[in-house]
């Protein structure tokens, strides 16, 4: 499985962009420092939240920073039609499954991709699917649970309460319900932070990512989520967690729950 890095990205809307926009940037080159496969970038252009308004302009600004993550869109909004995914399957788009979508509802984002691959006669790959997660990931379980939920200054909490009040405004909040007909009053920043934030040490999030692995079936990357530095050093501290602690003992449980594929008769093995 490969780790990939996405991000909105969303920050105070106090902040001074020239800062954020740095921090932006600061967390790209860290992540292809540490290995990470690709960057998704979105963009927003009337949200004060969210600072970067051209990701073409924002990726090209790393172009000459990085030197092998590939710089990704994550959507460019000009030229972004939605379509469904059974049309991407059929287009060879290959789908990432956003970070604020309820691990129940991902096996439906494969199974109409592949149905879409079907329709042209194709068969899908699972290591063409990217599932994006919000993650934090620390030394010691007290600050994980801090930094990544608790804390009233965490910048997991800002943002899960952001979406939140942006999806009920925009009457968009059923993709939080775990029913189309559950209670408004259910979709509450607390089961946000509980449902959608992995967080813990190394092993609590190795967990925590085997169990989306069994939910939603296979995927070939993995996409972590970036937030707001409020506190830089536990950020960095959280990516190089994620690739060097995290990912191998991932990938190592991943393999030796593989099926074993038994040799033929005729093999000269």
């Amino acid at each position: 499985m490969r780790l990939g890095y996405f991000t909105m990205p969303l920050h105070p809307w106090q902040r001074d962009a020239v800062t954020t926009l740095q921090e932006d940037r600061e967390a790209i080159i860290l992540a292809d420092q540490l290995g990470f496969y690709d960057a998704f970038v979105g963009e927003h252009l009337t949200d004060a939240a969210e600072n970067v308004t051209n990701s073409f302009i924002f990726l090209a600004t790393l172009i000459p920073e990085t030197k092998q993550i590939k710089l990704c869109t994550g959507t460019s909004n000009l030229s972004h039609t939605h379509p469904t995914l059974i049309a991407m399957g059929e287009r060879d788009f290959h789908p990432l499954s956003a970070n604020f979508l309820l691990p129940q509802y991902l096996p439906s984002h494969w199974s109409n991709y592949a149905e879409g691959k079907r329709k042209v006669g194709q068969v899908a790959n699972p290591q063409d699917w990217r599932v994006a997660r919000t993650i934090f990931v620390a030394d010691d379980s007290a600050t994980a649970e801090r930094y990544g939920r608790s804390d009233a200054n965490s910048p997991y909490r800002y943002y899960w309460s952001q979406l939140r009040t942006k999806m009920m405004m925009a009457k968009r909040h059923v993709i939080f319900k775990k029913t189309a007909d559950e209670d408004d009053s259910a979709v509450t920043v607390e089961r946000l932070l509980d449902e959608l934030v992995i967080c813990g040490t190394v092993n609590q999030v190795v967990d925590g990512i085997l169990k989306l692995h069994e939910e939603a079936g296979d995927f070939g990357e993995l996409v972590y989520a970036g937030m707001d530095w409020v506190d830089p050093a536990l950020s960095k501290r959280s990516m190089e967690l994620m690739a060097t602690e995290v990912m191998p003992r991932v990938n190592q449980a991943l393999r030796e729950s593989a099926p074993v594929v038994a040799k033929s008769k005729n093999s000269l093995d």
